[in-house]
């Protein structure tokens, strides 16, 4: 069985100083892409102090491609170095798809199999027009028309 872990407080809450987290994760586009066009994708992973153990993956859903690049990655971090991934991939249909990074290690100073995971999530909405990315889940309009009548 294993633990995840968001807060290391929540882990040992006897200790005096809050630790930063171990790792971050970040992912951007060079550019928003039309459908069929290929694009670079980066993903950054930053250790903050030494980590061994660590596990990057990025996973995209259905709807976009892997065109090149390999997109996991497996090994030790150490303190404030970035690894940095990175591939290219297209939009193979129009509308909502997502791009998921996720930085994995463990934590050494438990005794169970715990470990730490980042995230960042690339939101792509394709249009015939316009594609528009952000790191935001899109509002749909079901959300807002639920805010006009709350707000009404």
């Amino acid at each position: 069985m294993s633990l995840v872990l968001v807060s290391l407080y929540a882990l040992s809450p006897h200790v005096e100083e809050i630790p930063s987290i171990p790792i971050a994760i970040r992912l951007n586009l060079s550019k928003p892409p039309a459908l069929g066009e290929v694009v670079d994708l980066v993903a950054e992973a930053r250790s903050v102090w030494n980590v061994s153990g660590v596990i990057i993956n990025i996973t995209m859903s259905e709807g976009i491609g892997l065109v090149s690049g390999t997109p996991s990655w497996e090994g030790t971090l150490t303190e404030g170095q970035t690894l940095v991934l990175h591939l290219s991939v297209s939009p193979t249909r129009l509308g909502l798809s997502t791009v998921l990074g996720e930085a994995r290690c463990g934590l050494a100073c438990t005794e169970s199999d715990a470990y730490y995971v980042a995230s960042d999530t690339l939101y792509l909405d394709v249009g015939t027009d316009r594609t528009i990315v952000s790191h935001l889940p899109p509002v749909t309009s079901e959300q807002t028309a639920r805010t006009a009548t709350e707000q009404g």
